[in-house]
């Protein structure tokens, strides 16, 4: 979860912001294994003011096994606010 965790706050940046995040261990990771964490947008919406994103993430080993499957959902600042 803290490989997961780190990869959607390095996404992020520092101003965004990561609203919730959950995942499942369903496979091992041992020491020795090379995981590599991934990420894909779901879903966008505009609630309170807020431009929201999910996004479906996870963890795979070597092998292709999904190890953490998860999902997050973040705050992001408008484009215009970049301006």
């Amino acid at each position: 979860g803290a490989f997961l965790t780190q990869m959607v706050m390095d996404w992020l940046g520092p101003r965004g912001r990561l609203l919730s995040l959950g995942w499942s261990n369903r496979g091992r990771a041992v020491p020795g294994d090379r995981l590599t964490c991934t990420g894909r947008v779901t879903g966008t919406r505009v609630e309170g003011g807020r431009n929201l994103v999910e996004l479906e993430i996870g963890e795979t080993n070597q092998r292709g096994e999904v190890c953490a499957p998860g999902k997050a959902t973040v705050a992001l600042p408008s484009r215009e606010a970049k301006r």
